[in-house]
């Protein structure tokens, strides 16, 4: 009598669906022909947008690993800001899990911010205002009575730089800049509730 089959399932021990679908390009490489360092690392870029927009779970480790293993200096960027581009897109679809493994890859809080509007990003485009949301570069909202838009995050996490704009007759150049800190945030929020 033949033996049955077992099918396997999904063990919390092996590597997340992001990370086996970033594993299936490095080692398919578009099948014969090999695919050239700029291609692999588009294809790589592409397929963790893909992840993330899809709502793929992460794990804490997720993006600290992606950046290790799959070249991610190249195509995640370098510095400061390296990777915040997908955070933007994790932040505007709501994959949580994806924005907990970006902040612990960069060892920063989450900067939470009232009333933040961003523009486009896929399903989450124009100006889509939130309530209360986490802080990603480019978003817009208002500090000090003033419309700023999130330029950086500071390297150790503690702040993030925001610059206001006016129009000087010529094109918006920037009038104010501001440091931000989460206990900054914590006290405008504060304030807010009171007031209201």
């Amino acid at each position: 009598m033949a033996k049955k089959k077992e099918h396997k399932s999904y063990d919390r021990d092996e590597e997340s669906y992001p990370i086996r679908m970033l594993t299936m390009l490095d080692h398919g490489h578009y099948g014969p022909q090999r695919a050239g360092p700029h291609r692999m690392n588009h294809a790589w870029a592409q397929t963790l947008i893909a992840a993330i927009e899809s709502g793929m779970r992460f794990e804490p480790e997720d993006f600290g690993k992606i950046y290790c293993y799959f070249n991610g200096r190249e195509w995640m960027g370098r510095g400061n800001g390296r990777g915040e581009r997908f955070y933007w897109h994790a932040v505007g679809f709501r994959n949580v899990s994806a924005c907990r493994s970006f902040e612990n890859w960069r060892g920063r809080q989450p900067f939470i911010v009232d009333g933040v509007t961003s523009y486009s990003c896929g399903l989450w485009t124009g100006h889509d205002f939130r309530r209360r949301d986490r802080a990603t570069v480019g978003c817009v909202f208002e500090w000090q009575g003033k419309h700023v838009t999130v330029a950086s995050f500071a390297e150790d996490g503690e702040s993030m730089a925001a610059v206001h704009r006016e129009w000087n007759g010529k094109r918006y150049a920037i009038a104010h800049r501001f440091k931000i800190t989460h206990a900054g945030l914590r006290k405008a929020h504060r304030v807010r509730k009171e007031m209201q």
